[in-house]
């Protein structure tokens, strides 16, 4: 999964009968992420690099931007969005 800040991480996600990928906080923190939920601010936090990953709050579900990669593609310019609006990922200048 690639970030909103452009960064390329191997979350896990779990696969079920859904419409989005579903994000596991269990799974962030076991691979070394500190996760914050605030009326303040919510947001998932590289213990290593202090990279800061925001969550959204719709309705009583978090969401997060990012793309997701498919499988076998190693080229950020064919992303594809995981949110509502439909976006495409476009490279920084």
């Amino acid at each position: 999964m690639i970030t909103e800040n452009g960064e390329t991480h191997n979350f896990r996600f779990d696969v079920g009968p859904v419409q989005k990928p579903l994000l596991a906080v269990s799974g962030l923190v076991d691979s070394g992420w500190t996760v914050v939920f605030s009326r303040h601010g919510s947001y998932a936090q590289e213990d290593r690099t202090g990279e800061k990953i925001r969550f959204y709050r719709s309705g009583g579900t978090y969401k997060m931007e990012g793309w997701v990669q498919p499988p076998g593609k190693n080229n950020k310019t064919v992303l594809e969005p995981i949110d509502d609006e439909g976006f495409r990922w476009q490279p920084k200048a």
